[in-house]
């Protein structure tokens, strides 16, 4: 086998095009700062969300929907702002993936109307 030169300048006698991870002898640098996808989305937003939380929770009257979904989103946004995009993420690729494939099972089913009860997601 002829000796071959990879993108790294040394003859291996392989070409499999495969780098050993350093770029003129100096290990790469990462693309993206990992710290991102581990780092609460917006931590500084919580305080102000817990309070307005609070203080929907205490106007919250069961004949007023507008009032419980107005509370509803302050919450979600309370979830998106202590989350990590590492967790939403799963969040996105799993959870409602999941709640997705059971809403198109249910709508495909040969069953009535009456017999399928499906809420829509308000994520």
């Amino acid at each position: 086998m002829a000796s071959t030169t990879t993108g790294n300048g040394h003859a291996n006698g392989h070409s499999n095009g495969h780098a050993n991870g350093l770029a003129n002898g100096k290990p790469r640098e990462p693309a993206v700062d990992i710290a991102v996808a581990l780092s609460p989305n917006d931590l500084e937003k919580v305080p102000g969300l817990i309070q307005d939380i609070s203080a929907a929770g205490k106007a919250l009257n069961p004949d007023d929907s507008a009032a419980r979904l107005q509370l509803l989103e302050r919450a979600r946004d309370l979830v998106r702002a202590l989350e990590t995009p590492r967790e939403t993420m799963i969040k996105h690729l799993w959870a409602q993936v999941s709640w997705h494939s059971k809403t198109d099972h249910a709508s495909r089913a040969t069953y009535s109307h009456a017999d399928v009860s499906v809420v829509p997601c308000t994520m």
